[in-house]
């Protein structure tokens, strides 16, 4: 008898147990920011700048899939989180190749935790 009662805790346990879980899938939010921290141009720049910043975040909008400097991933935050790092870093080489018009940083934010996910700074081309 102690024998059955305690293959019934076991069980039982292991049931309260796995319907806990934590790591459940969860709809992530997003952010792309890019925020010019000096800009080098003579003029008026404005059509240029706004082109400039618009460049840089169609560059990682490319890279992570999305058509817009908001988005969505769901499943669990630190796979999310990590596909976000990853496909932001392919944007990389593509960022360097491009004229800089000042010094500036992007960062991805992932809005439902909080968190900044990835950041990359830019600096101003000289001469390319």
């Amino acid at each position: 008898m102690k024998k059955v009662l305690l293959v019934i805790a076991v069980a039982l346990c292991c049931v309260v147990f796995t319907g806990c879980n934590k790591d459940k899938d969860k709809t992530y939010t997003y952010e792309i920011v890019f925020g010019v921290s000096d800009i080098w141009w003579q003029g008026d720049a404005t059509p240029e700048v706004e082109a400039w910043i618009q460049s840089i975040e169609a560059a990682y909008e490319q890279a992570l899939g999305v058509n817009s400097t908001s988005f969505t991933k769901t499943g669990k935050e630190a796979d999310c989180d990590q596909q976000v790092k990853d496909a932001c870093k392919k944007a990389e080489p593509n960022v360097d190749a491009m004229q800089h018009l000042g010094d500036g940083k992007l960062t991805v934010n992932n809005i439902t935790t909080g968190k900044e996910v990835y950041s990359y700074k830019v600096t101003r081309t000289t001469n390319k």
